[in-house]
């Protein structure tokens, strides 16, 4: 029992140390996108922007996701330490909205991958209404493996005002399968209007 009580404390360590490094790396290329970008609007000064929504109230999300001939579905609430669970077991898509996330999904990653090979994966998300955001949104793939943590950034860019909004990337997994997590993780503007209803995700 005191075992099972000291991994989750390192485990809350680990992810609270991992969420911090996220957070230089998004800002870093937030503020080097903005660069480029001299016309477009500077980013907020503030980064530690605090929800207005509650935990408990958070919009619940609909994930849809395809492999080949199989498919899942579900909807999900918004548990961090339900969450982190789900992660150890598998895979996990983190929705970060605000500096909060909305939800988790676990992938059957360990059934999917095949050590080695290079995968497309396509995600679309659907964000109500038609409003431009001046923040940028990060997409980053983590893989927690026997060969280390490897993090890739997938995307990084302005939401346009479609609703649907297609996101593909790829990545080429470990030569020694053994996954212990696979996250995708999406950074949203800092903004009270900005919420993500769905994600339809899809593996090649």
């Amino acid at each position: 029992m005191l075992n099972s009580s000291k991994e989750r404390l390192v485990t809350r360590y680990r992810l609270q140390l991992l969420w911090g490094i996220i957070s230089y790396t998004c800002l870093i290329q937030e503020i080097y996108a903005n660069h480029l970008q001299p016309y477009s609007e500077k980013l907020k000064a503030t980064h530690n922007y605090t929800s207005s929504y509650s935990i408990k109230t958070l919009p619940s999300l609909h994930f849809d996701f395809e492999y080949d001939s199989q498919h899942w579905q579900g909807m999900f609430g918004a548990s961090v330490e339900q969450q982190y669970t789900q992660s150890e077991q598998g895979g996990v898509l983190h929705i970060f909205n605000r500096h909060k996330w909305f939800s988790a999904a676990k992938l059957p990653a360990k059934k999917l991958l095949l050590a080695g090979h290079q995968y497309q994966l396509s995600f679309e998300i659907n964000i109500p209404g038609t409003q431009q955001y001046s923040d940028n949104v990060c997409v980053h793939l983590f893989i927690d493996s026997n060969e280390g943590l490897q993090i890739q950034d997938i995307f990084l860019g302005k939401v346009p005002t479609q609703q649907w909004w297609p996101v593909t990337g790829s990545f080429t997994t470990p030569t020694k399968l053994n996954i212990k997590s696979l996250d995708i993780m999406i950074f949203g503007p800092h903004s009270d209007n900005f919420f993500i209803d769905n994600v339809r995700l899809s593996l090649k």
